[in-house]
């Protein structure tokens, strides 16, 4: 692949993930923002993701602490956009479905190594067995995510799967 289709792809898939992550549950920006300042915010976020993603997974597995801390790297950096979103920031349900969804997409290009974790959300909760899933765009910190990852992690294990992302992708996949 060479350098214009991997930057073709990258903005592909970011568009793909900034929908995915953004457009749920309540609006992130504050009222009366210009597109042209909500497409600079996510050209902003871009660039840092994919310099996150090229340092920390393009090569290796961080562990799940650094995975961890890395969501919160996304986080922090979003304060520095205060003027333009709801909330000052983003809170860690959409800072874990931006980075989690972009390396699941990396990766099943090939172009990062097997992620720690997947991006959490309804659909993904559901198709583990959860009943009554918690809304994935309210979570402020990691409690509630983290008990889905314990529950992907024991699953994972039980059905086989070298890895909950691998797990979580042939769940994805079924009917």
């Amino acid at each position: 692949m060479n350098i214009n289709q991997k930057r073709f792809l990258d903005q592909q898939l970011w568009n793909s993930t900034m929908r995915a992550a953004l457009s749920r549950g309540t609006a992130i920006y504050k009222n009366g923002k210009t597109e042209k300042e909500k497409e600079r915010f996510k050209l902003n976020l871009f660039r840092f993701t994919c310099d996150l993603i090229v340092r920390e997974y393009q090569n290796d597995t961080p562990t799940e602490k650094r995975h961890l801390e890395n969501i919160q790297q996304l986080i922090t950096h979003s304060e520095g956009h205060r003027e333009i979103l709801e909330d000052d920031h983003l809170n860690f349900g959409r800072a874990q479905k931006i980075l989690n969804l972009f390396l699941k997409y990396r990766w099943s290009l090939g172009t990062a190594s097997t992620p720690p974790h997947f991006p959490v959300d309804r659909l993904i909760q559901l198709k583990m067995g959860i009943k009554s899933p918690l809304p994935w765009t309210s979570w402020t910190d990691e409690s509630e995510y983290l008990k889905v990852i314990s529950l992907a992690k024991s699953r994972a294990s039980e059905e086989g799967f070298d890895s909950i992302a691998a797990y979580e992708l042939w769940l994805y996949n079924r009917d």
